[in-house]
């Protein structure tokens, strides 16, 4: 993932977890490899949050 991609990603937990999905846009990435966190303006709420790799669902296409 990079800058400008727009990403389905869970706000809380991990994978395995039953929380619904969120889609934001990544604002900025801080760290590298699996210390990455990747700063998400989330779609609905505006909010700007960091979260780590293992929360992604997916990256979205054609925005």
């Amino acid at each position: 993932h990079q800058e400008g991609d727009h990403v389905e990603y869970r706000p809380v937990g991990g994978a395995e977890d039953t929380v619904s999905h969120s889609t934001g846009v990544i604002e900025a990435i801080e760290g590298a490899g699996e210390q990455a966190r990747y700063v998400i303006k989330n779609d609905n709420t505006g909010k700007t949050t960091s979260y780590q790799v293992r929360l992604w669902v997916s990256r979205q296409s054609g925005r």
